[in-house]
């Protein structure tokens, strides 16, 4: 699955497939080729797990890096896991 790391909207192989330095997520407009959407970078650590590019100062924006791969292996985004988290958190302080 191919997701957009920005509004989590998915992508069809076709998009990633014709993926250009400059196209952009149709649903909110953030650049699809960014370290962002790379399959190096490392969200937990905000680093490049690959390391052997050049440096990179804006991540949200595209870029030129050799490096990049788009990440076809990030799992689908779970929006429930932050709403049941703070449900749970709501009900621990409810008198």
């Amino acid at each position: 699955m191919s997701f957009c790391w920005n509004c989590k909207n998915e992508f069809s192989e076709d998009d990633i497939r014709l993926l250009q330095r400059r196209d952009t997520c149709n649903h909110c407009g953030s650049d699809m080729r960014s370290c962002m959407n790379c399959r190096f970078w490392d969200n937990r650590a905000e680093l490049c797990r690959e390391g052997i590019g050049d440096y990179i100062r804006d991540r949200e924006k595209a870029n030129f890096c050799s490096q990049y791969q788009f990440d076809q292996d990030r799992e689908e985004p779970d929006f429930d896991k932050a709403a049941a988290a703070k449900a749970r958190l709501d009900s621990l302080f409810k008198k």
